[in-house]
């Protein structure tokens, strides 16, 4: 156990808030209001303890939270990492006039068609290497995943 007086609790304390606001604005997004709320109740918990054990800190308490604070902080941060190398991995939108043959295109260019994404794009090239080319564009109706209105959306960017 260590024993602190007053002072040294509170300039913990300060540090401590610093220290975590800054990781937290580093963090930003949702997790940052997680973060808020868990770091509330550590600090409840912490004021609790040392009104109750007259300036008694346990430190192995507050190691432990902490670790376990930047251990979830840095698994929200490879989720997030991931989610942003996934959406990158699409080639970007199509430009207004732009057209793609659909005959001849591969499951990266597919995915640049508006409301297509690589599951549907694999089907669209499945069918194509099972039924042959398309030779019109009602002809994508008979993809599972494609109707009316999807049609409508990528129609304009297709060749044949």
């Amino acid at each position: 156990m260590i024993y602190l007086n007053n002072q040294q609790r509170n300039t913990l304390f300060a540090i401590v808030v610093i220290v975590l606001g800054i990781l937290a604005v580093k963090l930003a997004g949702r997790q940052y209001q997680a973060m808020a709320l868990d770091l509330k109740g550590l600090l409840d918990g912490y004021k609790h303890s040392s009104s109750a054990q007259s300036d008694k800190v346990d430190t192995a308490v507050l190691s432990s939270s902490w670790a376990a604070d930047t251990a979830n902080m840095h698994q929200a941060g490879k989720r997030k990492s991931k989610a942003k190398s996934n959406r990158a991995q699409r080639a970007g939108k199509l430009k207004e006039f732009e057209k793609i043959n659909i005959n001849n295109a591969g499951i990266n260019e597919i995915v640049r068609l508006p409301g297509i994404g690589p599951v549907l794009a694999e089907r669209i090239i499945a069918y194509r290497d099972s039924a042959g080319p398309f030779s019109e564009a009602e002809d994508l109706l008979k993809v599972k995943g494609i109707g009316e209105k999807k049609l409508a959306k990528i129609e304009p960017h297709l060749e044949f």
